[in-house]
């Protein structure tokens, strides 16, 4: 599996290195979202099996700002 995945991104690059990060996007399935917690909201972030979360923020905005950082970093 993870050789398939590496030759997808691989004939991907040849196509263009927007399209090999599109590729690799799709592969890893990374979500990014605002989810309200216990005390504030927070940044979520990752795969349904490698799931991260940010900082807790006590402003909705703060943790937006956070999830479009993350959002626009490459992968």
């Amino acid at each position: 599996m993870a050789q398939e995945d590496a030759r997808r991104v691989a004939d991907a690059l040849r196509v263009s290195p927007q399209e090999a990060d599109r590729v690799f996007r799709q592969l890893t399935d990374k979500t990014v979202m605002v989810e309200r917690h216990s005390t504030g909201w927070r940044l979520r972030c990752g795969t349904k099996e490698h799931r991260r979360c940010g900082p807790t923020r006590r402003d909705k905005a703060a943790a937006e700002e956070d999830a479009r950082r993350v959002a626009d970093c490459p992968l």
